[in-house]
């Protein structure tokens, strides 16, 4: 089949003294593949011109009359235009063939100095060609494959236009590219909005959306442009949120008919352009279980990550009240705070004396440790469970305790003779293991996610994005999730007060500027949506709905030892958990050095474990830079370096939170990455942050505040002072009999205590209303306080991996748990 040549390759040149224009054109313009052309080049005297002096700036493909596709704007020399235009016209062109094209080389090899500039009909070098043209003449040469003809109708401009929703107006002009011998039609409409039946954008001239606008062209005007007008109307309607769409495209197409002539390709065809309207009527955020009120889009988007300190957008505008319904309410961080005489303190857990689980074999280079692994309470057998790493990089092991401190690793039916559960063929970096006690289905009550040795990219990447389900926590499924993932160290998370599960994915920033290790997010309304949305995302390149999240910033700690000290921080990892009202983030600070100086100095690289505190899930306030489990770069402790977090975060067992983690004692072999432990560090329950007076009094009291609850509890430890509570109303009046006279004051060191007033039995009266509680403090720290439907004292808030006495994800049972 032969396909009609109807367009000229054009090259526009920029002398280093002069702006005229010099062009390459090709004769006859009517040309079919295999005929012979002629390519000449002239300045727009009509003049020959010399190209040798000149630089590229740009490359259009031109239609008859009129310019047709602008491709792309260079800087490059004569050697280099052959190669750099050569190739994106070459795709341009593949495109436009005819199918039954099965042959060409249309404009020119890629070869450095000596490609062929092929529809020039030579075979020496570009200059060469450039040289012959400037000299006067033509060069003659074959067309190896054609081009379609040119759409007949031209609209300018022929790029997308964008307009804002609110009563803007844009236009665009519609001509033809050939004359017709007579007067024929363009029919121009628009398509209805994608979202519904909302109009927000109109043809002027037209009946609305559905409507249509005649232009009518003969031979005296087919080249004078004629006018479309439209218009980006305000709705007052929020586009549906599915991605979330902040703007909708509307496809405007115009019609040629020409009845005399109703197969003539020079008269009769369609032309297309886009205008895009950006919606001004955002949905309305998600409203939180405290009352904040999510950004929009959600999650937030981030163009770079920096090492600046994170924003945190509830710290800056918190709600005008806040619900405290959900949990036990505490204070690190100022959100629950208006005003304060009362100083902030951040604790340290105490880290039990020595490993609570290690190798079975005392060898040099064995791993007993989660990577990130698991632990939890299983109340459905009154046991804790842990799941840790064997054999780096393989081997999920399985161990149970009574206590929480002494553990049995069980003999199971999985690997005869051993405690081992999930022993992938071809291996796994690390894993995130967890009890859903929300679930409904008991066959995946356990979940497991691992990054596993099973990718599939050419490219080099190898890690497959793993999920399992298990009934007992034994015997686990086959990967249900095959997707490539880039980022070996990434872990997942569920947060229960937005009911997603997030994948907190290793992502690597590159230059100088960048933080190195660091973090993207990822959530979906199930285990197995998120699991379906994972991307490679190599580097800081994320896809799909994947957005940058976190890193180190420039308040982390610098390495200890100061051959290392001039190393930026990097976060190598981010396990999450909820903890009663809040998201507690686990950050594994590294501090370097890198593996390669590791193996020549035989140390281990240093990370340690840093907490953040979210209430949305996403924005992370660090006010303390203390590490709160970190290594001793000791040689001679079982935790000298590279402290990292468990993945389910810590379990409440009576009055002290029990956390979890790896630790790496010094190197006993060349194969300094290896040997790890099982640690335990305990707090106080709520301990991480107190509110203190020492020696005199002093007060605190909170934003406005709702509950349905009828109890205010408190954790405080005042045993030589006193705490009372009064309560205000929104205009800071004390609402009787809510008094400070009133109050019965508490003088005890206790993780719960109920706060009472005489002449009142509780707080009935005041459910709903919006309230604030003034706490006066002398010798002593308040920790948290909640207010609970009944005395029991339950707070309803999450007890992070459970714990003794609790049934669910929740406290349900306050002051009788053991």
């Amino acid at each position: 089949m032969k396909t009609t040549l109807a367009y000229a390759f054009v090259l526009v040149f920029s002398g280093i003294t002069s702006a005229q224009p010099v062009c390459l054109t090709i004769s006859p313009t009517n040309a079919v593949a295999g005929d012979e052309i002629t390519v000449t080049g002239y300045d727009e005297n009509g003049d020959f011109f010399d190209l040798s002096t000149l630089d590229v700036i740009e490359s259009n493909f031109h239609g008859i009359g009129d310019p047709y596709y602008s491709l792309l704007k260079v800087g490059d020399d004569l050697t280099n235009i052959d190669i750099v235009a050569g190739r994106v016209v070459f795709e341009l062109i593949e495109e436009m063939l005819s199918e039954d094209v099965e042959e060409w080389d249309f404009l020119c090899v890629p070869g450095g100095e000596d490609a062929a500039f092929r529809i020039a009909g030579g075979d020496g070098p570009f200059e060469t060609v450039a040289e012959a043209i400037a000299a006067g003449g033509t060069c003659e040469g074959q067309i190896l494959a054609a081009a379609p003809l040119p759409n007949p109708i031209i609209i300018t401009p022929n790029v997308m236009t964008v307009y804002e929703e609110g009563e803007t107006e844009g236009d665009f002009d519609v001509s033809l590219v050939n004359q017709p011998p007579s007067g024929h039609t363009i029919t121009v409409t628009v398509d209805p909005n994608i979202g519904g039946p909302s109009e927000d954008f109109i043809l002027i001239g037209g009946s609305g959306p559905n409507g249509s606008i005649d232009l009518t062209f003969n031979s005296g005007n087919w080249n004078v442009p004629q006018t479309v007008v439209f218009k980006a109307i305000d709705d007052d309607i929020a586009e549906p949120n599915d991605r979330p769409r902040l703007s909708e495209e509307h496809t405007i197409h115009l019609v040629s008919s020409y009845p005399g002539h109703p197969t003539d390709a020079n008269f009769v065809g369609e032309n297309s352009v886009i205008a895009t309207v950006f919606e001004n009527d955002f949905p309305d955020g998600e409203i939180l279980y405290n009352g904040i009120e999510l950004p929009y889009p959600w999650p937030p988007q981030n163009d770079k990550l920096t090492r600046e300190v994170m924003v945190v957008p509830y710290l800056d505008a918190p709600p005008a009240v806040i619900r405290i319904d959900v949990g036990r309410q505490l204070f690190v961080d100022d959100f629950l705070i208006e005003t304060t005489t009362l100083h902030r303190s951040f604790h340290q857990p105490e880290i039990y004396r020595e490993p609570v689980i290690k190798p079975e074999e005392k060898s040099p280079g064995m791993y007993a440790a989660p990577f990130s692994g698991g632990v939890c309470y299983d109340p459905a057998d009154n046991l804790f469970k842990l799941w840790y790493t064997r054999y780096r990089p393989s081997a999920t092991c399985y161990a149970t305790s009574k206590d929480g401190i002494n553990w049995t690793k069980p003999e199971l039916d999985v690997e005869a003779g051993t405690n081992i559960v999930v022993n992938p063929e071809k291996g796994f970096n690390s894993t995130s293991i967890m009890l859903d006690q929300s679930t409904k289905n008991p066959n995946e009550r356990f979940k497991y996610f691992a990054s596993e040795y099973f990718g599939t990219r050419a490219d080099g990447g190898v890690w497959g994005f793993s999920y399992r389900i298990s009934a007992d926590g034994i015997h686990w499924s086959e990967p249900m999730g095959n997707n490539d993932i880039w980022g070996d160290r990434s872990t997942v998370f569920y947060n229960p007060f937005r009911k997603v599960w997030v994948l907190s994915q290793r992502t690597e920033g590159k230059g100088d500027d960048s933080v190195g290790r660091s973090r993207s997010y990822l959530e979906g309304a199930t285990a197995m949506d998120m699991v379906e949305k994972v991307t490679y995302n190599e580097f800081e390149n994320v896809e799909g709905e994947s957005v940058l999240w976190t890193g180190a910033d420039e308040l982390d700690p610098h390495h200890t030892d100061a051959r290392f000290a001039d190393v930026e921080p990097q976060l190598y990892t981010l396990d999450a958990f909820p903890y009663e009202s809040i998201m507690i983030g686990q950050f594994s600070i590294w501090q370097g050095p890198e593996n390669d100086i590791c193996g020549e100095h035989n140390i281990q690289k240093r990370n340690d474990i840093l907490l953040g505190y979210s209430r949305d899930g996403f924005h992370w306030d660090r006010p303390s830079r203390e590490r709160f489990i970190g290594s001793t770069w000791d040689r001679r402790n079982w935790r000298y370096g590279n402290v990292q977090s468990c993945a389910s975060g810590c379990l409440v067992v009576g009055d002290k939170l029990y956390f979890y983690f790896s630790a790496h004692p010094a190197p006993r072999s060349e194969d300094w990455d290896t040997d790890a432990v099982t640690g335990l560090a305990m707090l106080r329950r709520d301990g991480f942050a107190s509110m203190d007076a020492s020696g005199k009094a002093g007060a605190l009291t909170t934003r406005p505040l709702t509950f349905e609850g009828e109890h205010l509890f408190v954790n405080v430890d005042c045993p030589e002072g006193e705490l009372k509570v009064e309560v205000l109303d929104e205009n800071h009046n004390v609402i009787e009999p809510f008094t400070l006279d009133h109050c019965e004051p508490v003088s005890v060191d206790r993780t719960l205590v109920q706060v009472n007033w005489q002449q009142s039995e509780d707080l009935a009266a005041l459910a709903g209303k919006p309230v604030r509680f003034r706490f006066h403090l002398s010798s002593g720290s308040l920790y948290a306080f909640w207010v609970s439907p009944d005395d029991s004292a339950a707070s309803h808030g999450y007890v992070g991996a459970g714990g003794p006495g609790f049934s669910g994800p929740t406290d349900t049972v306050g002051k009788s748990a053991p």
